[in-house]
């Protein structure tokens, strides 16, 4: 097998991305495939096969994990997170909407939580400040003989 093809081969494990769509590979390997022997070209194939086998799994840990998904890397070889998943693009698309109005709700609220603090702290200075202007403007003297 070719020396340069091993290499690549065995980078495919490191850096994906350099072997799909117009990554740093796809030309080089374009070009030399069809020079390649029968044994050379499986090698290729199982190459970008385990490829895609690695990214798979990566993406099924990190979604029981409860952990950000690499879309791009999905993407990259050529998978799909909503079929590997089990969701219909239409009910993946559902969910990302209910997740969307969800937190802009939570957002309403937390906005309204803080306009309502403000208003209650602004309540609390005019009162105190009014106590202050019945005691002649310290708060110390409570208007006896002292």
């Amino acid at each position: 097998m070719l020396n340069g093809l091993q290499i690549l081969i065995s980078r495919m494990e490191t850096n994906p991305e350099e072997f799909v769509h117009d990554g740093k590979w796809t030309d080089v390997l374009a070009s030399i495939d069809k020079h390649l022997t029968e044994e050379e070209k499986a090698a290729l194939k199982q190459g970008y096969a385990d490829m895609a086998r690695s990214a798979f799994n990566e993406v099924v840990l990190r979604t029981i994990a409860g952990e950000s998904v690499d879309f791009d890397l999905l993407k990259a070889v050529g998978l799909d997170y909503d079929s590997i998943m089990g969701y219909p693009r239409e009910k993946r698309k559902m969910i990302e909407e209910e997740e969307r109005q969800y937190r802009e709700q939570q957002l309403a609220r937390e906005k309204m939580y803080m306009e309502q603090q403000r208003l209650s702290q602004q309540r609390y200075a005019s009162q105190a400040q009014g106590l202050s202007g019945m005691m002649g403007g310290n708060p110390y003297n409570s208007g006896g003989i002292f």
